[in-house]
């Protein structure tokens, strides 16, 4: 496969992070084994993604389609999460979704 059959698909609105505390109680206890408070997360698409969990795009080659992301949270072999942090306190990100 080569990188221009990567496409990355986002509306480029910055969303804010969810705090651990903003959590209800049913989305807590499928993170609340090792999450703290302090965990921020991302929502998309109706699910949680913990931000922590993301591995930064840094070590991708310059040309690859997710290199301007700052974090990629793969969900298959074809497709995964990117956030960009859009601010400088990183409260918010926009968020994308890479497909091959």
């Amino acid at each position: 496969m080569s990188y221009d059959q990567i496409r990355v698909i986002t509306n480029h609105v910055p969303r804010m992070l969810v705090s651990a505390y903003e959590l209800t109680e049913r989305e807590w206890q499928e993170f609340s084994d090792w999450a703290s408070e302090e965990t921020d997360f991302v929502r998309y698409q109706g699910a949680l993604y913990p931000v922590v969990e993301f591995q930064t795009t840094h070590v991708l080659p310059e040309f690859h389609p997710a290199k301007s992301w700052d974090g990629i949270y793969p969900l298959s072999h074809f497709d995964a999460i990117l956030i960009r942090f859009a601010d400088e306190d990183f409260e918010t990100v926009i968020v994308g979704k890479m497909i091959t």
